[in-house]
């Protein structure tokens, strides 16, 4: 059992059970729920499989179960859902309604990304990335965080200390600003 995945299969069941949160019945609440929790797990492995940077899942919770539970609206609604004597009405107008946010999502998200990139800029840099953006920005890598939770499944704080020595004397030669970022007082 991985932790995260218990988590995000937790918070899939609930995004999935969010559209149709006045229209499901409990026990249909359930079955999607648990229809969301298989689905995150399958989707998390595939964007792993494709190399698709999402670290905590986010994607797979939010995007896929999101999707999926809109469209659950129009399979599993009581009043008006394919499975219950609906037709297809329901089902045909929560899927245009995915494609119409999926489509103005993309050109917005599009248009936004591409001002910051000329502008501003959107990358970290390499610096950032090696040290890892969680370290430069809070102070604590995740993969310590995640240790401090799992108690030994990976390393525990005192086998990291060789390497948090290490870690501030290179960054410290490469990032001015970071001088003493990795403490054991961070882990």
């Amino acid at each position: 059992p991985d932790l995260s995945m218990i988590l995000n299969g937790s918070l899939a069941g609930l995004v999935g059970i969010t559209a149709g949160a006045d229209v499901f019945d409990p026990a249909t609440s359930i079955l999607v729920g648990l229809i969301s929790g298989l689905l995150v797990v399958s989707s998390v492995l595939y964007l792993d499989s494709r190399k698709i940077d999402d670290p905590v899942g986010a994607i797979a919770v939010h995007g896929i179960n999101g999707l999926f539970g809109t469209i659950a609206v129009g399979v599993f609604a009581s009043d008006g859902g394919l499975f219950f004597g609906g037709g297809s009405s329901q089902l045909i107008t929560q899927i245009i309604g995915v494609l119409s946010i999926a489509v103005f999502s993309f050109i917005f998200t599009f248009i936004i990304m591409t001002i910051l990139k000329k502008t501003v800029g959107i990358r970290i840099t390499r610096e950032e990335e090696i040290a890892g953006i969680d370290s430069v920005s809070f102070g604590i890598s995740g993969i310590l965080a995640t240790c401090l939770w799992a108690k030994k499944k990976y390393l525990c704080a005192a086998d990291w200390l060789p390497l948090i020595s290490l870690m501030n004397k290179s960054l410290s030669t490469s990032v001015p600003s970071s001088k003493g970022l990795f403490t054991a007082a961070s882990i």
